[in-house]
């Protein structure tokens, strides 16, 4: 029995967005491209976390949330709190993102991959090199024997 490596079944298409990315850049490119998240990444490429419509959604939940008229010392806010009123405020991908990135590599067996995103609960994986740069996205339905082609939604 072949086992399969991540690198045989990672999508060749990697969209990806920088920290500095604009809130509506990173909404405008997950709805163009019609994917439901996507790698941050460095100046070297490196994958340093990743955003998702989940993070949207926290975020615009959190704006919702806000009451302009009452500002409180962030001292006195509790932790939670402190990081709602963090995510209403986010402007960029960097401040959206979700940390740490979990990868996998190339030569990772699709098993182990599967089992990493079932553990940490998340649908993508960016599949990165040695070094850590970004070389394409992974997401659970290729795992499962589904050919997405660029993690695209129906």
């Amino acid at each position: 029995m072949k086992t399969c490596k991540v690198g045989e079944v990672m999508t060749s298409e990697v969209i990806g967005a920088r920290r500095e990315t604009p809130f509506k850049d990173v909404a405008r490119l997950l709805d163009q491209h019609r994917i439901s998240g996507l790698p941050v990444v460095d100046a070297d490429d490196k994958v340093v976390g990743v955003i998702s419509e989940t993070d949207l959604v926290r975020r615009q939940a959190a704006q919702a949330e806000r009451d302009p008229g009452r500002r409180f010392p962030l001292s006195a806010l509790r932790r939670k709190a402190r990081r709602r009123a963090a995510e209403a405020r986010a402007t960029t991908a960097g401040q959206l993102m979700s940390t740490p990135a979990i990868t996998v590599h190339p030569e990772q067996r699709v098993a182990d991959a599967a089992r990493v995103m079932e553990r940490h609960h998340i649908e993508r994986l960016p599949v990165v090199d040695e070094e850590d740069r970004l070389i394409g996205p992974r997401h659970r339905a290729h795992l499962h024997g589904r050919r997405v082609a660029g993690e695209r939604r129906p």
